[in-house]
């Protein structure tokens, strides 16, 4: 008796182990006929690795912030095909939703540095420490966390 379950326990396995492989390969080839990737799904820019981070200075980190901003718009922006400049693309320049065409454009050079002199005006106006690494390894950086965020 106990023979006949495990057989029967296998062949039900096999056929739900089959059904998952027909399944993922069924979705790989879906995914491939789509249409092909656009320039922003393939441009990588080339951010600092996770010891260069730690060896950063705030000013050092929000260069190479600025510079992978730089680079998106130098290889993706500037270089839309005329079927990508429509105004539901954010990555058009003529678009509204441009993020260059809001009040606070959080890809900016200047977002990093209005930030981090925010982070700096609400830490020393509550009392918390003034130097952006001891704020952001503080207990109480939760609180220079929600003042940031509050304005």
């Amino acid at each position: 008796m106990i023979s006949c379950v495990w057989s029967l326990l296998k062949v039900v396995l096999i056929v739900f182990a089959a059904a998952f492989a027909t399944l993922v390969g069924l979705r790989a080839w879906v995914s491939q006929r789509g249409p092909p990737l656009e320039p922003w799904h393939t441009f990588v820019p080339h951010e600092l690795r996770a010891r260069a981070i730690d060896a950063a200075d705030w000013p050092e980190y929000i260069d190479a912030e600025n510079r992978i901003f730089e680079s998106v718009r130098d290889e993706v922006t500037r270089w839309l095909p005329a079927r990508d400049r429509i105004p539901l693309n954010r990555y058009f320049e003529g678009s509204p939703i441009y993020p260059g065409h809001f009040r606070q454009d959080w890809t900016g050079p200047s977002s990093s540095s209005q930030m981090a002199s925010r982070l700096a005006r609400s830490c020393s106006s509550t009392g918390l420490p003034t130097l952006l690494t001891d704020c952001g390894t503080s207990r109480k950086s939760t609180a220079c966390t929600a003042s940031l965020r509050s304005g």
